[in-house]
């Protein structure tokens, strides 16, 4: 990679301010994973077990989330904003916005991770942030949609490659299966009742992987192993029909 090129390209300061924020928060998640799995090797050890903010009712949810937007979300997020202006050969549309995401992103995950500290929870798995910090993540995500959209309609490259095919409709899916999963019209709970509650959350709950990671890693897939094997994509045709 031609750093000096990087360096001067619009998009830079976001995708280093994503990439720095995925590598702090995998050190505070892996080390909040290691508590955890030390507390359930050795209960008679757990001295802090009366300490609120530390049992295993919160620090669960705080790691997994952390683990999720904060290490690998971060580092897909950034990803994006690396190969979508490179492949449509055009700066990002904003570099102001590039840097909001990032504080935004950030300022999302750590509101999450003390208000579960705190004990303020909608009490559904992978879904357990409150309101406003659902509201954060949402924005972010709108933002980062509308920064790269601009992007792509600016662009020199007439062929869209796939990888920006995924990094779209990761970005719509998510931003859907988020607002509906956590119920964001219902402030006070963030859940609908009865039955239709647990479909809903499991939708999100499966959604968040199937829509958010895994189109995120394959659109990166997609964008790395032509680079490192030093060959073109089969056939273009095939990516899209996967897609």
């Amino acid at each position: 990679m031609n750093k000096t090129v990087f360096e001067n390209d619009a998009g830079y300061e976001a995708v280093k301010g994503f990439f720095i924020s995925s590598a702090c928060w995998f050190v505070v998640a892996g080390l909040a994973g290691l508590f955890l799995a030390s507390a359930m090797v050795a209960p008679d050890f757990a001295f802090y077990k009366n300490i609120a903010w530390l049992v295993f009712g919160r620090v669960r949810p705080m790691h997994t989330n952390m683990m999720i937007f904060g290490f690998v979300g971060s580092a897909l997020i950034g990803s994006i904003y690396y190969y979508v202006p490179h492949l449509a050969r055009t700066p990002l549309h904003s570099r102001s916005m590039g840097r909001a995401g990032v504080w935004l992103w950030n300022l999302t995950v750590a509101s999450g991770t003390v208000t579960l500290a705190l004990g303020y929870t909608q009490s559904r798995e992978y879904a357990e942030w409150i309101w406003p910090v659902d509201i954060l993540l949402l924005i972010v995500l709108a933002l980062t949609f509308y920064n790269l959209l601009r992007t792509v309609m600016a662009r020199k490259e007439k062929l869209l490659y796939v990888s920006i095919w995924y990094a779209f409709g990761a970005l719509v899916f998510t931003f859907f299966i988020y607002f509906f999963g956590n119920a964001v019209w219902n402030p006070r709970t963030g859940a609908i009742t009865g039955m239709p509650d647990g479909i809903l959350a499991w939708f999100y709950g499966h959604g968040i992987v199937g829509l958010f990671l895994t189109p995120l890693g394959v659109g990166l897939a997609y964008y790395v192993i032509p680079i490192v094997s030093r060959a073109p994509l089969f056939s273009h045709g095939v990516s899209l029909v996967g897609f």
